[in-house]
């Protein structure tokens, strides 16, 4: 009997240390998770996000830009021409409009795109032209010239020192280039408007990405929102700021292959080559080494999703009590 109640005194002790209750009050305690104060954001310039949300816009094959079918594109985004007239000239050029995809093709804001389309497309275009490093061959020439030097012929086998050295008279064929500056100033000017235009662009782009935290897809879609809304007065602007420039004498400073640096006599220097585009005014660094209307602007950039705001509860409006009838 005394082994009974010892045995069954054990289990009801084994019992109780295997309970939850037990086994919790004997467990070591949770460790909380490590508090951190690493960020995730960092702040990226507006001049880098918005050009290469610009050059994304612009239709390329195997990386490069259709020059002829950008102009086109230009002329029914500024309407000078009807898209009549675009289709009859796709059609001259042996092009089968109606196999020309509504995405993905560079033909297809041109067949498919509506005016605000096109005239975003046309300003991307416009816009990234200038960090390119121009073509100027157009305006070298080469000329091959006949050059005569003199010449020291090799002295005899008896020579002395105390006799003159015979010379002779050489002639040879040399290349000389030359550089049409003149109409190279009188062309530029479309750049110089377009390079004040662009610096006006930029900054209202900057200014409507805010300074709240964003991802990078976020930054795109209000880039592209932005132009969308803005691209027809860009193009007007650059219209008229070419009008103004009319006026102007330009001075080349420099020209070569690749490269350019001209003044306007009003304060406009505008810089170009394979490292970019610098334009300043009065001194102040206008369109260029991340600087827009002399200002850095910056977006604060999230490198993991934003959190998404709880919704509030709906709040309902309190119900009031039933009117009690009136007693008869």
């Amino acid at each position: 009997m005394k082994g009974k109640l010892k045995r069954g005194a054990l289990m009801v002790m084994l019992a109780s240390l295997s309970a939850p209750g037990m086994a919790a009050a004997e467990s070591p305690a949770a460790v909380p998770a490590p508090v951190t104060t690493t960020v995730a954001v960092m702040s990226v310039p507006a001049y880098t996000l918005i050009t290469d949300t610009l050059d994304g816009m612009v239709p390329k094959v195997n990386g490069k830009v259709n020059e002829q079918v950008m102009r086109l594109v230009c002329d029914l985004a500024r309407g000078d021409r009807s898209r009549t007239d675009i289709l009859r000239a796709l059609q001259n050029s042996q092009v089968n409009v109606a196999a020309v995809p509504v995405q993905g093709s560079p033909l297809s804001v041109l067949v498919h795109g509506d005016a605000r389309a096109q005239q975003s497309v046309c300003a991307a275009y416009l816009a990234t032209s200038l960090f390119s490093a121009p073509d100027n061959l157009r305006y070298r020439s080469v000329k091959k010239v006949q050059v005569q030097e003199e010449k020291a012929l090799p002295p005899p086998a008896k020579w002395k020192v105390w006799e003159a050295q015979k010379m002779e008279t050489v002639t040879r064929e040399q290349e000389t280039v030359s550089w049409d500056t003149t109409k190279f100033a009188q062309d530029v000017k479309v750049q110089v408007a377009l390079a004040k235009a662009t610096a006006q662009l930029y900054a209202l782009l900057a200014n409507n990405l805010g300074s709240q935290v964003q991802m990078p897809g976020m930054v795109e879609t209000r880039v592209k929102q932005a132009l969308g809304d803005l691209a027809g007065d860009y193009l007007n602007s650059v219209q008229q700021m070419y009008r103004d420039t009319q006026a102007q004498t330009m001075t080349v400073n420099l020209l070569n292959e690749s490269g350019y640096a001209v003044s306007d006599g009003a304060g406009n220097i505008l810089r170009r080559s394979e490292a970019g585009v610098r334009m300043t005014y009065r001194g102040i660094e206008w369109l260029g080494n991340g600087k827009i209307l002399g200002k850095d602007y910056f977006v604060n950039l999230s490198l993991r999703d934003l959190p998404v705001a709880a919704a509030e509860p709906e709040v309902k409006p309190e119900e009031k009590p039933a009117a009690k009838g009136k007693r008869k």
